[in-house]
């Protein structure tokens, strides 16, 4: 669950010169959990939205916590904190990342949008469905996660999947 949050905040913390390589991890503490969707309430309701998906028979986390600590080439430490949750209980699905490094720090909330929206109880039927797609709410103030793939790396992802996929097959890999 959480692959999408590491693999960003490794990116970020590589230099952009050196290969993902540069970067080996001494050390990690992690926390996973099941904390809404394996109970049995939540399993049917699932089950009843997603047929496909059953969480009595295949169980899965739906939070995820780490601490990862980094060396680079020059022995600098550099660290990667990440929280996902599919549990959340909010407005929307929640991916935190902080990046720590010898001069540098940056943060990453998927819910500080810089764009919200409230969606009022007057709302009838499925009015405004597409704009609260991941959302836990139907109405009050959502944030609104613009170019929703890129956000999550999910463009990125394919992108760096697909140049694997050439590489192999023309067997020109660097």
């Amino acid at each position: 669950m959480m692959c999408h949050s590491v693999e960003a905040a490794r990116y970020l913390l590589t230099d952009p010169n050196k290969s993902r390589d540069s970067l080996k991890p001494v050390k990690v503490q992690a926390t996973i959990a099941s904390l809404k969707w394996s109970k049995e309430k939540y399993a049917k309701e699932l089950a009843q939205r997603s047929p496909e998906i059953d969480y009595t028979k295949h169980p899965s986390e739906d939070y995820a916590h780490a601490t990862i600590t980094f060396k680079d080439e020059d022995n600098n430490t550099l660290i990667a904190e990440l929280t996902t949750s599919w549990s959340f209980v909010g407005a929307g699905l929640r991916l935190n990342f902080e990046t720590l490094g010898p001069e540098y720090s940056m943060k990453a909330n998927t819910l500080n949008s810089g764009l919200d929206v409230f969606l009022s109880r007057r709302i009838q039927s499925n009015q405004g469905e597409d704009m609260v797609e991941k959302q836990n709410a139907e109405q009050g103030l959502m944030p609104v996660v613009p170019d929703e793939e890129s956000a999550y790396g999910y463009t990125a992802e394919n992108r760096y999947m697909l140049s694997i996929g050439i590489c192999l097959h023309a067997r020109n890999c660097l």
